[in-house]
């Protein structure tokens, strides 16, 4: 029966009581009833998209195909989940790529920056770039890997929804969006973290929160397929599993989300090969790049991002690693 069909049953079934007032025998009113429908639509769709998640990863293993059907569907896959704004790089996203490379490349003259592991970067192709998020990690990156510009993803609350300007800014440095977690703390932590964080932000951080708190999951295969179609193409992509930046904490690595393993999953399932994934670990005055690895098809006791992140935190000191010491 319609949503609105369902009301008016509530409606009809009214009755008038001894002082003339009407009262519903249904147990909403009509406000009511269309904010709970509103959630309840919500929660489904986002249950349908964690479980369309799920089934993604846990999915059988792909048939095989000739070479000339995979780069069908390989030309297929792009066409339709490759962001418009990321098929074409745009001249402010290079030059400012090239502006962070000089920076980058100044700083190590001056003494001021030292990176280590340059060696261990991808000359070509592919590569998914994991790094820790302790602020300010963007700029570092699109210098590191300035003749080759990699796609950050940054957060859809935090982000592309803070202004026009903002959302154009992402557009033209060819980032990727991610719906942002606070799902690793407890109440506590986020009431906490809510009370500390700037005011320009608060508003971002509440938003998610509130998404949580409903019942809303941040399941999103919007940002799975867009960042596979690019890579697809050959090109890095960078990721901090970590999520959003924990203001006034201390700066070590917090549990990263899941997500990389889904990513090489279906890469590997459109390729037919293994996802380079680059651990990179960044702290203010270095940066430090592992060898490429890939995850592994079975880790004991551990979630596959978890394997990755410990290599992540092999590149920064011992009292940052935080959750992977």
């Amino acid at each position: 029966m319609p949503e609105r069909e369902v009301y008016q049953q509530h409606v009809e079934e009214k009755e008038v009581t001894p002082d003339g007032s009407d009262q519903l025998r249904g147990e909403v009113s009509e406000r009511q009833f269309e904010k709970s429908t509103a959630h309840d639509e919500r929660v489904r769709r986002d249950q349908e998209a964690a479980e369309n998640v799920r089934a993604l990863l846990n999915g059988a293993e792909a048939t095989p195909i000739s070479p000339e059907e995979r780069r069908q569907n390989l030309v297929a896959y792009q066409e339709k989940y490759l962001p418009e704004h990321v098929e074409k790089p745009s001249r402010i996203g290079k030059a400012a790529a090239r502006v962070a490379g000089w920076w980058m490349a100044l700083q190590e003259k001056m003494g001021r920056m030292k990176v280590e592991g340059r060696e261990n970067v991808p000359v070509e192709g592919p590569c998914l770039i994991v790094s820790n998020h302790f602020g300010g990690e963007t700029g570092k990156l699109l210098g590191l890997f300035s003749d080759r510009p990699p796609h950050v993803v940054a957060g859809e609350e935090l982000n592309w929804k803070k202004s026009r300007l903002r959302a154009w800014v992402l557009r033209k440095l060819g980032m990727l969006s991610v719906k942002e977690s606070l799902a690793n703390l407890s109440d506590v932590e986020k009431t906490a973290l809510l009370a500390r964080v700037s005011p320009q932000a608060r508003a971002g951080y509440e938003a998610v929160v509130e998404r949580e708190r409903s019942g809303g999951s941040p399941a999103n295969l919007s940002f799975v397929h867009g960042t596979v179609a690019a890579l697809t193409r050959g090109d890095r992509v960078a990721f901090f599993p970590e999520g959003l930046f924990l203001y006034g904490q201390k700066l070590e690595l917090h549990r990263a989300y899941p997500g990389v393993e889904l990513i090489a999953k279906e890469f590997e399932r459109l390729t037919g090969q293994p996802l380079p994934i680059l651990p990179v670990g960044i702290e203010r005055n270095r940066v430090g790049v592992g060898a490429a690895t890939r995850v592994p098809e079975a880790v004991e006791e551990e979630r596959a991002v978890d394997h990755i992140m410990r290599q992540v935190a092999a590149q920064l000191p011992e009292e940052q690693r935080g959750a992977y010491r």
